[in-house]
């Protein structure tokens, strides 16, 4: 089996984790800081490639009611973007609440903010690659 990649989307930065090969336990792998589009989907496609990815999932940032936010279309226009670059598949999975639960996590291991800071969004993708492993994902997409 190959492994499976989860990414925790931001405007800036890019958390990203994967799973072991029997997609049981999920790791961090980065904090990816956004430069351009096209050096974003060249990046992430290329860790696609380099890792032996079989599909991926990107967390659903919804808003705390449950609604769509603006965050939502941006995430969706992303991930639509790497899924046409990559040509892999990709499904959506619940990242609420995930970088609360980070920060958590981070809070105890490091006293200093920009410490947590810099690990913050990999835990965070490695908290939405958990959750998808357990309980599968929202919404699924295809590659086609």
């Amino acid at each position: 089996m190959n492994r499976i990649l989860a990414l925790d989307y931001g405007e800036k930065r890019i958390g990203v984790a994967l799973s072991d090969p029997l997609g049981i336990i999920a790791t961090g792998h980065s904090t990816y800081v956004r430069q351009s589009l096209q050096e974003d989907l060249t990046h992430l496609a290329a860790i696609l490639e380099e890792e032996d990815v079989e599909e991926w999932v990107i967390g659903l940032p919804l808003n705390a009611d449950g609604s769509e936010g603006e965050m939502v279309k941006k995430a969706e226009a992303f991930a639509d973007a790497l899924c046409t670059f990559s040509k892999k598949p990709y499904a959506w999975a619940d990242e609420t609440y995930s970088s609360l639960e980070a920060d958590e996590i981070l809070r105890e291991k490091y006293k200093d903010f920009k410490k947590r800071k810099s690990e913050r969004d990999m835990i965070a993708a490695q908290i939405i690659l958990r959750h998808f492993l357990e309980y599968g994902a929202s919404r699924r997409r295809s590659s086609d």
